[in-house]
């Protein structure tokens, strides 16, 4: 999942490279646009988190009722907040290290050689 999400972000962030260099043409300073790319790369790693501990707790609870049926008895679901929180800061760290690279190559490149590439299709 974490390679999937940083492969969206990385893409998402080359192909808007042409609306960045209008940004930058009409004046907005490079460390908004520094501050515009992580804030994206955020809201983004927070829904595939969200979708993902949902998704781990529906296959978990999916789990538990086919274990109830199949052992006729009841066993206790437990969650492990830990593991949560640690899976969500790898995957924070994994993505913020696919969308440095981006950030810091848009960030560098000057307007006028970013609209002169044109936009790619």
């Amino acid at each position: 999942m974490m390679l999937g999400v940083g492969h969206i972000i990385a893409v998402n962030l080359a192909s808007r490279r042409y609306e960045y260099s209008v940004l930058g043409s009409i004046g907005a300073a490079s460390l908004f646009l520094g501050r515009l790319i992580p804030g994206k790369t955020v809201v983004i790693t927070i829904v595939a988190r969200a979708l993902g501990i949902f998704l781990g707790a529906q296959f978990a609870l999916v789990d538990h009722t086919f274990l109830a049926r199949l052992h006729r008895g009841l066993c206790a679901v437990q969650w492990s907040p830990d593991v949560i929180l640690l899976s969500a800061a790898v995957a924070m760290t994994f993505v913020y290290t696919t969308a440095v690279p981006v950030q810091w190559h848009i960030t560098a490149t000057s307007p006028s050689s970013l609209l002169a590439a044109g936009r790619r299709r």
